[in-house]
């Protein structure tokens, strides 16, 4: 697996994901997906310890805010790192397409130094 990007914490997180194939609703003509984009601090089982992860920021999108109204969305984010702590860290963007039923997720870990 890839190493973790490192960041800075006076850099940006910027994250995009573009996505195809949603559902369309006859009746309106567009799409209907929630966008749901977390960040979550991991911490590393110690002999003591259990692995925890403990959810940082969440936020939930409509698609409709997003603006998209065809069977494709793009998402696109950027987040300060100031206000996190120096650590292991992973982001999860995950699509729910309320018509077809689909969902998907995509994560990536990255550090704060």
């Amino acid at each position: 697996p890839n190493a973790p990007v490192v960041f800075k914490r006076s850099q940006q997180l910027n994250f995009w994901m573009q996505v195809y194939n949603l559902g369309i609703d006859e009746a309106t003509k567009s799409n209907r997906a929630t966008v749901t984009y977390q960040i979550v601090k991991t911490v590393a089982a110690t002999a003591a310890t259990a692995a925890a992860e403990t959810v940082i920021l969440e936020k939930q999108l409509d698609s409709k805010e997003l603006g998209a109204h065809s069977d494709q969305m793009t998402v696109e984010k950027s987040l300060p790192m100031a206000g996190l702590d120096p650590g292991k860290y992973k982001v999860t963007i995950k699509i729910n397409d309320a018509i077809s039923k689909q969902e998907i997720a995509q994560s990536a870990p990255f550090v704060v130094e």
